[in-house]
């Protein structure tokens, strides 16, 4: 603790936000001795690596995991201190590429005589993608999700402050984007190859009408614990196993919660921190969530 900053890895991406679902169902248990509604927890810590042993876990609890809806409390909130209620995901694809030339590692003097693995993939990422940013990938565009109309309109409604996120990431200037509305358009639209690792796995993508009662419920809530209208984001940036739920199993699900941005926060480092407001204002939004679909309900 440093004043009112709770500082560690993880406290805000997401760990604050994975107390404060137990801490919401806790207070409604000492304070009426019931929810509300039904509800089921799923706590899933390797979300981060692509979510590998949940497909099969979805696959042999179907019936028990029936539900309505879907609350990802891993979200957080816009940089203005408005709630972020994000409607799907982009999706994810890792492919592994591996190369073996001698059958041993090898002092570095044989360079010249032995080809080298390392160079050899080197080479071969190096032709993913040019230098216009462009990926080179035969069919990678071709099953783009383009946004529905409805999630269209939801667009112009985005505060997107580029200037506050180049100075925080200390840079100039955007790849390929002279505006905010093009930076915008190209975070929530735009395909990324990016070299991450060598893992073998996927993520497909999902998506979540405007109109589900989990969207308004949440919308209310927000309302309610943050005193302003939420920002509703057709498509989240980023990706997470959100079509388990939505195409597996049939619900919708939104992303969302309490966390400080994690552009500001400093998401996945060492010095990553979150706040006791923010902590407890992510409590309160919970319940109020749970409180708002039991009655839509």
């Amino acid at each position: 603790m440093q004043g009112k900053k709770i500082i560690a890895r993880g406290a805000a991406d997401s760990k604050n936000n994975v107390v404060a679902c137990i801490k919401a169902a806790e207070s409604y248990l000492e304070t009426s001795h019931k929810v509300p509604l039904n509800l089921k927890f799923i706590f899933e810590g390797e979300e981060e690596i692509g979510s590998p042993h949940l497909p099969g876990f979805i696959e042999e609890n179907r019936e028990r995991l029936k539900a309505d809806s879907v609350v990802c409390y891993d979200g957080d909130l816009d940089e203005t201190g408005r709630a972020e209620i994000n409607l799907g995901v982009k999706g994810l694809l890792y492919v592994e590429l591996r190369c073996k030339t001698a059958k041993d590692d090898l002092h570095s003097s044989y360079a010249p005589i032995v080809p080298n693995a390392a160079w050899r993939l080197a080479w071969a990422l190096s032709t993913i993608k040019s230098q216009e940013e462009k990926i080179l990938v035969k069919g990678w565009y071709d099953d783009v999700e383009p946004f529905t109309p409805a999630q269209s309109r939801l667009i112009p409604k985005l505060p997107f402050r580029g200037e506050n996120l180049l100075k925080e990431f200390g840079l100039k200037r955007f790849l390929k984007a002279n505006t905010n509305k093009e930076a915008l358009k190209r975070y929530l639209m735009e395909p990324t190859c990016t070299i991450c690792g060598f893992k073998t796995g996927s993520l497909e993508p999902s998506r979540t009408k405007p109109s589900a009662p989990i969207a308004k419920a949440a919308a209310r809530a927000a309302r309610i614990v943050f005193g302003s209208n939420p920002v509703i984001v057709p498509r989240n940036p980023a990706s997470g196993p959100d079509y388990l739920f939505t195409k597996r199993l049939g619900m919708d699900s939104i992303w969302t919660g309490g966390a400080l941005p994690s552009a500001y926060s400093h998401a996945h480092a060492p010095n990553e921190y979150t706040t006791v407001d923010q902590f407890l204002n992510g409590i309160k939004y919970m319940a109020a969530i749970i409180d708002s679909y039991a009655k839509i309900q």
